[in-house]
């Protein structure tokens, strides 16, 4: 089959001159990614390999003829086009829910359509949740993916029926390789493996990765590589515990800070959980006496309450692992997927790069 490029629109320019470049050499589908850190680079999957990957998500979660998907993420994004491509290899409907996203309008969306399998990322679970807005009766899978899913926001979506499943999964896999448990739809952070995949830990606490559905190769600089081990080693750390597993975040979130090593990803997370229901992040601001400063951000007011909790989070940490005074935003920018746009909001909070 031809090749196909899919890229977000400020992107398109460059993927027109990729399918040229490629189109002779090269067939299946180039996805756009940056991952979560660097400049963007295409990750090439051949058809063989998307349709193995849609047909182990599906024979997962049993989907078949009598589901209906609702599609809401963006079809140049892998997660996007593949929820809409697990429909076409097993034979059920989709009905794409258009105009700008709004909580109470893709809600109404669901119950109409009497969706059965949808695929959103958290920041549109937050809103739904946030306004209190119940998981439709005909709904049996709410996939969370596109970043990790908070304990908190998970707790809040399952006491309003939402039957979600917080997975793990990359551009390279096309989808998720790993998802919490279907029979319990529980606030656990532990993942079981997908048939189909194999996962193993190296001695740095990395995730590498082997499966039919990995990607061929890889364009980056304006080269392309072929992947020659079978197994793709990822950037993300994790760790078995009795045959699950859990993320433990990025190999980049390991910060150095006065000559101590700092989680940034669970620190985010401990954070999260001591504010919520407030959304909030941390970014990290190289300092060149401490190694970096970790501002905490809220989005919306940042009220006394908030500033009470925020020194008492303070108050039971390390001096190295200590948070600056919090900031606030009206709204956190985000990508078309719905993650935090750092760059962005470093930018907006005039932090520099």
């Amino acid at each position: 089959m031809p090749l196909t490029v899919h890229s977000p629109p400020h992107l398109r320019e460059t993927a027109h001159l990729l399918e040229s470049q490629y189109s002779t050499e090269l067939n299946g589908h180039l996805f756009a990614t940056s991952g979560s850190t660097g400049a963007p680079k295409w990750i090439h999957h051949r058809q063989e390999g998307l349709d193995a990957c849609a047909d182990l998500v599906n024979a997962h979660f049993d989907a078949n003829s009598s589901d209906k998907a609702g599609l809401v993420l963006p079809s140049f994004h892998a997660g996007g086009f593949m929820a809409e491509y697990r429909a076409l290899r097993a034979g059920y409907e989709t009905v794409r829910y258009i105009g700008k996203w709004d909580p109470f309008t893709f809600h109404r969306f669901l119950t109409a359509e009497r969706i059965t399998l949808v695929s959103l990322v958290p920041t549109q679970l937050h809103d739904l949740v946030s306004h209190g807005l119940r998981g439709p009766a005909s709904l049996r899978v709410a996939l969370l993916g596109g970043a990790a899913l908070p304990a908190p926001l998970a707790k809040q979506a399952i006491a309003l029926d939402w039957p979600v499943i917080a997975s793990y999964g990359m551009t390279e896999t096309a989808g998720l390789v790993a998802c919490s448990p279907t029979c319990s739809h529980s606030a656990s952070s532990t993942l079981q493996t997908l048939a189909g995949w194999d996962l193993r830990i190296n001695a740095e606490e990395l995730i590498e990765i082997r499966g039919d559905g990995l990607f061929t190769g890889v364009i980056e600089g304006g080269r392309y590589q072929k992947r020659t081990n079978e197994w793709h080693l990822s950037s993300d750390r994790g760790a078995w515990h009795d045959g699950a597993l859990t993320i433990l975040g990025r190999q980049d979130d390991q910060l150095k800070i006065l000559g101590e090593l700092v989680n940034l990803a669970q620190l985010r997370n401990a954070l999260a959980i001591s504010l919520s229901p407030a959304s909030t992040t941390i970014i990290a601001q190289p300092d060149k006496r401490r190694g970096y400063r970790l501002i905490p951000v809220i989005e919306g007011e940042l009220t006394p309450s908030l500033e009470a909790v925020l020194t008492s989070f303070n108050e039971n940490r390390p001096g190295f692992a200590r948070l600056e005074a919090a900031r606030a935003v009206p709204a956190f920018p985000r990508t078309a997927l719905g993650k935090i746009d750092f760059p962005s909001l470093r930018h907006n909070l005039g932090e520099g790069k």
